[in-house]
């Protein structure tokens, strides 16, 4: 018999933990745990222009881009490209060789496919639209 039921904080993070255990049994090396990697542009008075939160995964080698956000009147300037581009060097420097992430058709696949990343699945929905999946090799 079982149950199941919302987890607790400390139920997640045993769970949590008996995967990073699994994991490291089947990869024969130490994990390192995941980190995020963030950059915010802001004006000099301090007002947020945009901003970009990725993880980077050590073991894996890579880097996955969560969130890229600019504002509407700096967007087209080269904001994003800059922010992006700063997580890319940081992921280089840290031996990644992929980036990967995921965007909607109404959102930024063209912006993406302009810095290099290219598309290696879809699914369709919510309805009417398409998420892309993307990687760029580092």
């Amino acid at each position: 018999m079982y149950r199941i039921a919302e987890g607790s904080p400390e139920q997640l993070d045993y769970v949590a933990k008996c995967l990073v255990d699994f994991n490291q049994k089947q990869l024969g090396t130490s994990l390192v745990a995941p980190e995020k990697v963030t950059r915010i542009a802001s004006d000099e008075n301090g007002k947020v222009l945009g901003g970009i939160v990725c993880t980077h995964t050590p073991i894996l080698d890579n880097l996955s881009v969560d969130i890229l956000w600019v504002a509407d009147e700096h967007r087209g300037t080269g904001l994003g490209s800059v922010l992006l581009h700063s997580v890319e060097v940081y992921a280089r420097q840290q031996s990644c060789i992929l980036a990967h992430l995921e965007t909607m058709d109404f959102q930024a696949k063209d912006f993406y496919t302009k810095q290099g990343y290219s598309i290696f699945g879809t699914l369709e929905g919510p309805p009417n639209h398409t998420r892309y999946f993307m990687k760029k090799e580092l």
